[in-house]
């Protein structure tokens, strides 16, 4: 019976120190090389990751005016009154009154104010976003939807849209938006900044 701290000498200076010794020295260097390897898988699946991400950029204006607000303004309360799709070219993608979903140069209206809100999504996800946008492209302006701040309506009408309902039209449709607001008359554009201000 050997009882701790009462080791045969051998143990510390005899074959048996040499061979333990390489043992751990073995092991240290293991656990390095595989330490190094797994920060090095890491990276790459966080850059692939990376690539794999795109970001959807909308860009939420308003046309208040100091001492006139614009309707939408004035019955919405919000800060907003339209938002557009920021597509890659710097160009917007939208529906407005005036010819309806139509892409137009960044400079086509002077807002008071806008902003840009982006949030990440998957590659597919960012391909059926645009895809679906891209095809509503030549469709009608909604005019019921101002109507809708009276009385009630059902927004979604894949003939004609409003500026904000075709952004929310096309972010459920690629499931970004795991739901459509129900139970309402219309997504008016702060409704929207809301939705997706929580992506």
């Amino acid at each position: 019976m050997i009882l701790w701290g009462v080791l045969p000498e051998t143990v510390f200076f005899g074959p048996g120190f040499l061979g333990s010794s390489f043992f751990f020295v073995f092991l240290s260097r293991s656990a390095k090389i595989l330490s190094g390897m797994i920060n090095r898988i890491t990276r790459v699946y966080i850059f692939i990751n990376r690539e794999a991400m795109k970001t959807v950029q909308l860009q939420f204006a308003s046309s208040k005016k100091k001492f006139v607000p614009s309707p939408i303004n004035w019955f919405d309360k919000g800060m907003y009154t339209h938002v557009d799709i920021l597509l890659g070219d710097g160009n917007l993608l939208g529906s407005r009154f005036v010819g309806g979903v139509q892409v137009r140069h960044p400079g086509y209206k002077k807002f008071s104010k806008t902003e840009i809100v982006e949030f990440q999504v998957s590659d597919d996800q960012f391909k059926a976003f645009l895809n679906t946008a891209i095809g509503e492209i030549g469709k009608p302006y909604d005019w019921r939807a101002i109507a809708s701040f009276f009385v009630n309506r059902v927004w979604i009408d894949e003939g004609s849209w409003f500026c904000s309902e075709l952004v929310a039209w096309c972010l459920f449709h690629a499931g970004i938006l795991k739901k459509l607001p129900v139970g309402v008359s219309k997504v008016s554009p702060e409704g929207l900044y809301l939705l997706v201000s929580q992506l």
